[in-house]
This record gives structure tokens, C-alpha cells and sequence, in this order.
């Protein structure tokens, strides 16, 4: 059946796939049933909408899940590498330690250790000394 909207083209007008025209000569023709042939045909109305509604519900449950499990992959994803930066900061920081006890034994690295933890390690100066 061709919809009465717009410029004619017959295209409908709902999303249901029904014109105006169509939906009045469905309600029309409806009015003129008897109560016993309306009462079956609500119950198959009253349950194509409980699936459709059902429909909805499982799609949207669908893109929920689809949603979480990309953003469990991703979260994932950045705490590996997050595991992969914090190891070689330990390596880095065994190297430096390596590097200390090697030139001023354990007094030298118990120094750095308590320069480090107070925040005061020396930065170094444009000609190359270091200013406290």
C-alpha cells in the first residue's frame, strides 16, 4: 500500500511500515470485528510486541557486553604495558645501585638512597658542576 505523506511518493511514514492511510483502514476494519475475533487478534498484537520488546533488550545487552569485554581488553592492554615500563625502571634503578655500590660502597648508596627519598638529588649545572 502507498503512504499519503510528503510529495506522494508512496513512501511510509512510520517505522512500522505503515502509512497514515493504511493505519486508519486497519483501525476501521478492526472496529468492525466482533469482540470474541478481537480479543485473539490483541493477544498476537500483545506478544509480537513482548518479543520485540525482549528483541531490544537482548541487543542491547549484546552491545553492553561487546562495550566491556573491549574495555577489559583494553585496560588489560595498558597494564601490561604499564608492568613492562615499571620493570625497567627496576632494572634501571638495580643498574644505578650497582653503579653506586661500585664507586662509594654502601655509605655512598645509603647516601643516595636518602638524597632520593628526601627529593634533593643534586641537578646538574650548565658547565657541568652540580649545584645543590
Amino acid at each position: 500500500l502507498r503512504g499519503s505523506g510528503g510529495a506522494g511518493n508512496g513512501c511510509p511514514r512510520d517505522g512500522a511500515g505503515f502509512s497514515n492511510a493504511t493505519t486508519r483502514h486497519l483501525a476501521e476494519a478492526a472496529t468492525e470485528l466482533p469482540l470474541e475475533q478481537l480479543t485473539p487478534l490483541l493477544r498476537v498484537l500483545a506478544d509480537k510486541h513482548k518479543r520485540l520488546v525482549m528483541d531490544d533488550k537482548q541487543v542491547s545487552m549484546s552491545v553492553l557486553r561487546d562495550f566491556l569485554a573491549l574495555s577489559w581488553q583494553r585496560k588489560n592492554t595498558a597494564i601490561g604495558q604499564l608492568e613492562k615500563e615499571i620493570g625497567c625502571i627496576d632494572a634501571d634503578m638495580a643498574w644505578v645501585e650497582k653503579q653506586v655500590a661500585e664507586l662509594g660502597g654502601s655509605a655512598a648508596l645509603e647516601n643516595f638512597a636518602a638524597e632520593a627519598a628526601a627529593g634533593q638529588l643534586l641537578a646538574p649545572a650548565a658547565g657541568g658542576a652540580r649545584v645543590a
